[in-house]
């Protein structure tokens, strides 16, 4: 036992030299959901569904689970999916032109010959059709129509007799091979010879984005009705509801025709009404509808993924586990382990275990689009919407019970966005707004009431920003005036713009602060339309770059700090890092699983992870920890061992070391006195040796905790004090 203890203690007193590990992404798992603008079966047992920049996913069960299927996508928009005899899948993107599925696999090939404009500029496709003849045609936003025989190989453009109205929305071919299309100005157009020439079919007035061919000249296209080939037409209307815009439209099995719409899915009765079948969708957009062979449907949702309505069934289903397109807005770290995130169109989510999974809160309906949100010190949740389209002003919502209800406690002026929080030391919180009149709120009650602030040399009505450093000065991030600073809780204001970028003409705006942060008395600086990040150590008097192995980032969204002083800072191409003090930034996304992905917002869980919340992609997580388990020698101890932490008792942080002598998965959690777990410290594969990792308990209160580290059948269990 003797030679085991001295063992022990020589490792533990050895000196180290860390080198920082490479960081690896993975999803999280959820938040699940996203825009759905296309639904499609390929006959042989697959569902694609193509997103508003996520590309596209496929279920080979069902619709139960969703995996990504993007190789050889370029373009992650994606407008239409179709399916020719053969079952092959053709997929319309924004900006990449046409790509289509290899025969059978999960690849994809670009199938844009002819297809592009004049130097090579991306083609916008709306819709992709099909005659009997195997031809394909295309619907291009700016370009017309285009058709192909050799399968898409090869593309000519097919735009005689549209006189001028090439912005094409929906393409359709009836049973007598007639081709319609439907443009933005020029209403419906129809063509009786393969696209070689078109003559107008009416409804000249009308923005038709969906048409639907039944038998016997019978004609859907959007709400109107034709039942002579397109000779006339008659608007079909709903009794007490108005379905709005009309963005799919089916037939089913049965005969009955159906409806996804601005508003929801509804069933069509001749000769003129329809009637809401969308009893379990959300109150929100259903862009696409599809029916497969045994009955089952599928709508795609404006947000919230696909939904599915079993044969028989009388109410929706949602099924979007696996699909990942998620425009993530905002996150932040709540008490303990818990982190919320707030995403466009899909609402709020919470995690409990540091970001690995999430499950959507119950914000209402209103609350479909945040942008921001804050945690007060009482643990209360403030989450700030964007306007939506009736002109009505942001709002923000109030949850006092971790997201399970939602209270609205303001609504700003007309046509404003609530875009960002700043909780002060004294508990006070501001909200600032993009606003036409009143900007900038304030609240001294933990969020209940608000009310505008008047303020002093700060004129902007838009705040991209607002952050509070230690000593409880307020700075914000604006649009006319750049970036100032208040020492009186927002009634005075100066400018702290020295050193940053200024506008060089009367016509130019300053360059936009969207994020700050501030560590051990320096402030950084995270800028849209200038070189990055910027840093400061005279409290914003002055401002230098920070941009060392930083390319030309024209937007630094969310800047984190883990507690080993290391900085990371999300931006339109990706995660870079700067390890503490080195003054030079690295990219940690490139090869590792992240990719070169729009990043919002950067969160350091208390587990020492970090959180990427992206534009269209959802939620990664790093796959350890980067806070660093130190290792303090890589001999092979002889047995596995867990040491006392110190200091203890402790306030905020501690150190925890250890022994694992036996390589294999590693768990080091920390419980309260009830034995409820509140932290994972550790969680990830280790070698042989000793290691050190520190624990910090800022979000925790005074009290005693439990720390467990488990490897492989090992298990140990020690007391740690926190007085603060």
């Amino acid at each position: 036992m003797k030679t085991t203890l001295a063992i022990v203690f020589t490792f533990l007193s050895l000196s180290y030299s860390f080198a920082q590990a490479p960081i690896t992404w993975e999803h999280t798992n959820g938040p699940y959901g996203g825009v759905i603008y296309s639904l499609v079966d390929d006959g042989e047992g697959r569902l694609f569904a193509g997103t508003e920049g996520d590309g596209i996913f496929m279920s080979e069960d069902n619709g139960e689970t969703w995996v990504e299927t993007n190789i050889g996508i370029t373009n992650f928009i994606v407008y239409t999916l179709a399916v020719n005899q053969q079952g092959q899948v053709f997929a319309g993107t924004e900006g990449g032109g046409i790509f289509r599925l290899n025969t059978g696999g999960t690849s994809w090939t670009a199938v844009n010959n002819g297809l592009l404009a004049p130097g090579g500029a991306p083609a916008v496709v709306n819709s992709i059709a099909f005659n009997d003849s195997g031809h394909v045609f295309a619907g291009l936003l700016f370009r017309g129509v285009y058709r192909s025989t050799d399968n898409g190989d090869s593309w000519t453009e097919m735009n005689t007799g549209l006189e001028g109205n090439i912005d094409i929305f929906a393409l359709a071919v009836n049973e007598n091979n007639e081709l319609f299309a439907s443009t933005l100005f020029g209403g419906v157009y129809r063509s009786t010879n393969n696209g070689d020439l078109w003559s107008e079919g009416g409804l000249s007035n009308e923005r038709i984005h969906t048409f639907l061919m039944l038998p016997n000249g019978e004609i859907f296209a959007g709400r109107f009705r034709s039942t002579n080939n397109g000779a006339s037409w008659a608007q079909t209307s709903p009794v007490g509801i108005t379905p709005g815009t009309f963005w799919s439209l089916l037939r089913t099995a049965g005969g009955a025709v159906y409806a996804s719409t601005s508003t929801g899915v509804y069933e069509f009765t001749a000769p003129s009404t329809w009637t809401e079948v969308d009893a379990g969708l959300p109150d929100m957009a259903a862009f696409s509808i599809i029916q497969r062979a045994g009955g089952d449907y599928f709508a795609g949702t404006g947000g919230r993924g696909v939904y599915k309505l079993e044969n028989n069934s009388a109410a929706w289903q949602q099924k979007t586990a696996g699909i990942t397109n998620i425009d993530v807005r905002a996150m932040v770290r709540g008490n303990g382990n818990d982190v919320y995130v707030a995403t466009f169109w899909s609402g709020i989510f919470r995690s409990t275990d540091n970001g690995a999974s999430w499950l959507q809160t119950n914000a209402g309906p209103e609350v479909l689009w945040p942008v921001s949100l804050a945690v007060t010190p009482t643990g209360t949740i403030l989450a700030g919407t964007w306007y939506v389209a009736n002109g009505d002003g942001g709002k923000i919502f109030r949850s006092v019970d971790n997201g399970q209800t939602w209270s609205q406690v303001l609504q700003a002026h007309q046509n404003s966005d609530v875009l960002t929080f700043a909780v002060m030391p004294n508990g006070n919180i501001f909200a600032g707004t993009r606003s036409l009149s009143d900007s900038l709120y304030k609240s001294t009650n933990d969020g209940q009431t608000w009310g505008g602030v008047i303020t002093a040399n700060l004129t902007s009505k838009v705040f991209f920003s607002l952050s509070v450093n230690p000593s409880g000065h307020l700075f914000a991030g604006t649009l006319q005036d750049g970036l100032m600073r208040s020492e009186d809780s927002g009634a005075n204001w100066i400018s702290a713009q020295n050193g940053l970028p200024v506008p060089q003409t009367q016509q130019e705006l300053y360059p936009q602060v969207q994020t700050m942060i501030f560590h051990n008395g320096v402030a950084y600086a995270g800028t849209h339309g200038s070189k990055g990040v910027y840093k400061s150590t005279t409290n914003g008097d002055s401002w230098t770059e920070e941009n060392t192995g930083l390319p030309f980032v024209t937007y630094t969204r969310s800047l984190a700090v883990n507690q080993d002083g290391d900085m990371f800072a999300g931006t339109e191409n990706g995660v870079f890092r700067m390890v503490k003090n080195s003054g030079n930034w690295s990219n940690i996304y490139s090869t590792n699983g992240l990719g070169n992905t729009f990043v919002r917002s950067l969160v350091v869980t208390a587990s020492g992870h970090v959180l990427a919340g992206t534009y269209g992609s959802g939620i990664f997580r790093t796959t350890g920890v980067t806070t660093g388990v130190q290792q303090l020698a890589a001999d092979v101890p002889l047995q596995f061992s867990l040491e006392q932490n110190y200091p203890n008792p402790f306030n905020p942080k501690t150190n925890i070391e250890f022994l694992i002598a036996k390589s294999g998965p590693v768990t080091l959690k920390v419980f309260d006195l009830l034995g409820k777990e509140i932290s994972t410290v550790v969680s990830e594969e280790l070698q042989p040796g000793a290691y050190s990792i520190p624990w910090d308990a800022s979000a925790f209160p005074s009290g005693t905790y439990f720390y467990r580290l488990q490897a492989g059948s090992f298990t140990d269990t020690k007391k740690a004090v926190l007085l603060k």
